[in-house]
């Protein structure tokens, strides 16, 4: 078994990815490596588990946020002593988890991290039976994921840009406020009305909106972020604020750190949430973290 398996995903980045299949393999050949190329949602996941379980001690993940995260829920499900380091070549349309670990974007640039790079442990969240690398939203954040993931299949969208275009579009046309119960580290319980929750290991999501600048991915905590109790109007007015990270401004804006949150809906009507871009729905969400989960290669 080779000591590093390589698990890239050729529709990444809108298919651009799969331009990089054979440059990978030959940075690989001269490695004791294998090279595996995913064929369908979540197998990313049986890769790394399988990968993990044959004795492979680095895994290696070429692709977007989604990509990783699901290469993390692989490696999750191994014992923590058993569980291979994570490699990181980011190869998608947002990115942020490159941006909480500090990996540089492009093959030419992540491979030598690979190569001359330090261990660097990082927390993992968990929502129900989801794990999350990066983000878990509830309310717009996860109708704009959701919407986001039409646009993909549009050429010349990505990042930063693709996340404004369907934020803009889901704001305006498809969008209300979300009536939660949310309990922090089992405090009481407060019925919100929500208009967006976001729950992050690092500072950005939605390809580099900087949510919870203050937030840091190996402290054992997770940052969320709310805005609710506002009518509509006011909200979609404070949009430009959030994304310029000026967040502070908005009155029924709020802020803390948090090991747990519980996180319900009035009524057991499903919503829709997401973790790292996977969209899901249920009636309830049990979030939490899970200190220094793995260990990642980052630059020195």
């Amino acid at each position: 078994m080779p000591a590093t398996r390589v698990i890239i995903n050729p529709n990444a980045q809108h298919g651009v990815t799969e331009r990089l299949v054979d440059t990978v393999r030959s940075l690989f050949a001269e490695e004791d490596a294998d090279v595996l190329v995913t064929e369908a949602s979540s197998h990313a996941t049986t890769l790394a588990w399988e990968s993990a379980q044959a004795g492979a001690t680095r895994v290696v993940a070429v692709g977007g946020d989604g990509t990783i995260s699901e290469v993390v829920t692989g490696l999750m499900q191994i014992e923590a002593g058993q569980r291979p380091t994570l490699g990181i070549i980011p190869s998608g349309s947002g990115n942020d988890i490159a941006r909480l670990t500090g990996i540089p974007t492009g093959l030419s640039r992540a491979f030598p991290v690979l190569q001359a790079g330090r261990e660097r442990s990082f927390d993992v969240g968990t929502c129900n039976d989801h794990f999350f690398f990066s983000s878990f939203s509830v309310g717009l954040d996860a109708l704009v994921v959701a919407k986001t993931a039409e646009y993909k299949n549009h050429p010349h969208s990505a990042g930063l840009a693709l996340y404004v275009r369907a934020l803009i579009y889901t704001a305006f046309r498809n969008f209300h406020s979300t009536k939660l119960r949310i309990a922090y580290d089992g405090e009481p319980t407060r019925e919100r009305e929500v208009m967006l929750c976001a729950t992050t290991n690092g500072q950005t999501y939605g390809g580099g909106i900087r949510i919870n600048p203050k937030a840091k991915p190996d402290d054992g905590l997770l940052a969320s972020s709310i805005v609710a109790d506002v009518s509509k109007p006011k909200f979609v007015s404070s949009l430009p604020l959030l994304l310029f990270a000026k967040q502070g401004i908005i009155k029924e804006f709020e802020s803390r750190d948090c090991k747990s949150m519980h996180i319900s809906t009035v009524g057991e009507t499903s919503v829709i949430a997401q973790t790292d871009g996977e969209v899901f729905s249920a009636d309830h969400f049990e979030v939490g973290i899970v200190p220094a989960a793995l260990r990642v290669i980052v630059p020195q």
